[in-house]
């Protein structure tokens, strides 16, 4: 996994700060709804909320054979897919970004693993049992305090 990290920046009352890669992993493991960014069958750029989990430095979701997403089974090398943090009362929060390939699950073990660790059906329900597997290339993300 490649860390490609912002410079730190601070400004008037609250400052941007770069996560370690291995802390990002552990930030996007915690999390349970993230966004597949993507290039659509138009041509123009998705942004698709999904429930997932993560296993060995891959995302994993479920998505139906013929929603926006049915067009990550297929294979596409450029996604991207994010997840937040935010604590409004303090003013603080943060962002991963993991890039990678996204390829669709066939393994029936890796399926089974991935549900072990938490894969879940998504809450939109109805056929959603393709499931789909971003292997990490990159993930980088930033902290965020207006202190």
């Amino acid at each position: 996994m490649d860390d490609h990290r912002d410079t730190d920046a601070e400004g008037p009352g609250g400052s941007i700060s770069a996560i370690p890669p291995d802390v990002c992993l552990t930030l996007l493991t915690g999390g349970v709804v993230g966004q597949v960014a993507f290039i659509g069958a138009d041509g123009r750029q998705e942004l698709m909320p999904v429930n997932f989990t993560v296993v060995d430095e891959a995302v994993y979701f479920r998505t139906n054979p013929t929603g926006p997403l049915s067009r990550l089974v297929d294979g596409m090398d450029n996604v991207a897919f994010g997840v937040d943090g935010f604590d409004t009362s303090t003013g603080q929060g943060w962002n991963v970004t993991a890039r990678g390939e996204a390829k669709r699950v066939i393994e029936s073990d890796v399926v089974r693993a991935a549900v072990a660790s938490g894969l879940r059906q998504p809450w939109t329900g109805g056929d959603r049992d393709q499931v789909v597997r971003i292997a990490i290339r990159e993930i980088n993300g930033r902290r965020v305090s207006r202190t």
